[in-house]
């Protein structure tokens, strides 16, 4: 490859002396002669190409405005969704390819317009509950988000902060292709940090022909069908799509 496009940069918390394993990072790239471009929020609130946007078209979301303000910018999105909130949580997971989870207080409810950020936009939840939003879509999980959410009434449902904003990058990779004619190809590197498609609760118990085993054990054999896992209180859950092919649970380490 020529040229490397990234959303979070080499350089994630400020600029720092090119020693130990920084250096590695760069004396890598200028080996092989490799450019690296990174947009970070620039590339999370472009109308076209950012994550946001695409996330929201992959959704279906109509009459997109922008929302949510990050210190003087507005960095999210809103937008009507034809359908119920399970039905959202559905396509959220479906489209992501991760594991949903959050607080819903009333699935069969209508979705109506709802307010996204991708990535770590928990801390906008205020935000959502003063302008009324009942549905708010990011990725990073965060334990008081997902308490005040359920104090608020509002529907949360998060997706992982790596699997909404694969969107942007993807986007400006076609552009390139578009424009220029230049090959691009995506690297999908997951941080694990979120749950995906792969594992859904290493604490659930399921049935299979041989009885009633662990997550843990079923990760060897075939995932067909989606997962659900409802804690102790009934409106905090964890949601998979139903995945298009059988495919493996597991393969070596989690992702």
């Amino acid at each position: 490859a020529d040229l490397l496009l990234l959303h979070h940069g080499i350089f994630w918390s400020g600029l720092r002396p090119l020693t130990g394993w920084w250096k590695k990072k760069v004396q890598t790239c200028l080996a092989g002669n490799l450019a690296v471009y990174a947009a970070h929020l620039p590339l999370d609130l472009h109308p076209e190409l950012g994550n946001n946007a695409g996330l929201a078209r992959a959704l279906g979301l109509r009459d997109l405005k922008p929302e949510l303000d990050y210190h003087g910018t507005m960095i999210g999105l809103s937008g009507l969704f034809e359908g119920s909130v399970a039905e959202l949580r559905d396509r959220y997971a479906e489209v992501t390819g991760s594991a949903v989870t959050g607080v819903v207080a009333d699935a069969a409810a209508p979705a109506g317009r709802v307010a996204l950020c991708s990535g770590g936009g928990g801390d906008m939840i205020y935000q959502v509950a003063e302008k009324g939003y009942g549905c708010y879509l990011t990725g990073e999980e965060n334990h008081w988000v997902r308490n005040a959410a359920q104090d608020m009434g509002i529907n949360l449902l998060f997706a992982g902060h790596y699997a909404t904003e694969t969107f942007g990058v993807k986007s400006l990779g076609d552009l390139l292709e578009r424009e220029f004619g230049l090959p691009t190809f995506f690297i999908d590197l997951p941080t694990g940090m979120c749950t995906r498609l792969r594992v859904c609760s290493l604490l659930l118990r399921i049935r299979s022909a041989r009885g009633w085993i662990s997550i843990w054990q079923r990760a060897s054999l075939s995932y067909r069908g989606p997962a659900f896992r409802r804690s102790s209180n009934p409106a905090i859950f964890c949601w998979t799509a139903k995945p298009r092919r059988r495919r493996r649970l597991w393969s070596g380490g989690c992702a």
